[in-house]
């Protein structure tokens, strides 16, 4: 979807074409509803989540996605699984067999391949297989890079040349907002709290935040966790949800938003946005550490960062 649109929208309308098919032929397996299922594991799911994402932000009618994946299906039907799925095969099966169905196996092909096997040809699978080959490797690896490609910035915002005072010199006290660069990934840490877990209904409920919202933090390995955005008075946080601990999260990241030099986002995926931080020196600006985070309300929430970033600025100016 991300590295090869093309490809997608292919296999997108290969699929509203087998479900026209299968409704014209008064097919039990037609309908108006697109049901997706995943595995039931949150390290592929995302992948499955970011596809109803593309389909709900298009206004397609009728998309749901089926809670627990297939791990939710196999362990409902419990004793009777043979009986109520067609073709299980307990050999290579992901839920009875967990350590042969990982993501590797995905990346290879192995789940791909045999999953068609045995398929008939008219099938609903067999005819999108034609068309769509596993990704699962490229968006491992190259998820994070589609934010690194050049790109045409047709409006200027906030530059660091703005300010050309001594008061900031070598000091991370000026950002813009540009296209994202090539770079080296950074250690995902914070400041000066590390992995401190805290109560989300605690810290969502600070007064001194004065923006918040859902996001999707977006790590090193190109994987996305569903986290919280909450810009303070002097700095921004990410909050990371732990899966296993509802309403609990870790302190992803801490960052004094004087420390923030440039912000930037994709022309093609404006709600994908980068925080970069570092110094302005000499020779120019250093980046020290980066965020990427995938938010919703992109627009609002950078708006935001923004005018409390000149805040800040004002009052270390005064």
């Amino acid at each position: 979807m991300l590295q090869n649109p093309e490809e997608f929208n292919t296999a997108v309308q290969a699929l509203f074409s087998a479900q026209q098919q299968a409704i014209l032929a008064g097919s039990a397996a037609g309908g108006e509803h697109l049901c997706f299922v995943g595995s039931g594991r949150d390290e592929e799911d995302q992948y499955v989540n970011m596809v109803v994402a593309n389909f709900l932000q298009k206004h397609q009618q009728y998309v749901s996605m089926a809670r627990g994946g297939y791990a939710a299906l196999h362990n409902l039907l419990g004793s009777h699984i043979n009986e109520g799925m067609v073709d299980h095969n307990p050999k290579q099966c992901i839920v009875c067999v967990p350590e042969i169905g990982n993501l590797s196996d995905a990346e290879n092909g192995e789940v791909f391949r045999n999953t068609v096997e045995g398929a008939t040809g008219d099938s609903l699978f067999g005819r999108l297989s034609s068309v769509v080959k596993s990704k699962s490797s490229e968006m491992k690896e190259k998820l994070s890079n589609y934010i690194k490609n050049e790109m045409n910035v047709e409006e200027r915002h906030v530059s660091n040349t703005d300010r050309l005072g001594k008061r900031y010199r070598n000091m991370a006290s000026v950002f813009t907002i540009g296209d994202d660069e090539e770079g080296e990934d950074f250690v995902e840490q914070s400041d000066d709290e590390k992995r401190e877990v805290i109560s989300l209904d605690t810290w969502l409920k600070k007064p001194e935040i004065v923006y918040s919202c859902q996001c999707r933090d977006l790590d090193n390995n190109g994987f996305l966790h569903p986290s919280y955005l909450l810009v303070m008075d002097t700095h921004l946080y990410i909050l990371r949800e732990i899966p296993k601990k509802k309403g609990m999260a870790i302190i992803q990241s801490r960052r004094a938003l004087a420390s923030i030099v440039k912000i930037t986002s994709k022309k093609k995926h404006p709600d994908l946005i980068t925080f970069s931080y570092g110094t302005n020196e000499d020779t120019g600006v250093r980046i020290t550490n980066r965020d990427r985070c995938l938010i919703p309300t992109a627009g609002e929430a950078t708006k935001i960062v923004k005018q409390q970033i000149m805040k800040v600025l004002d009052a270390l100016e005064s």
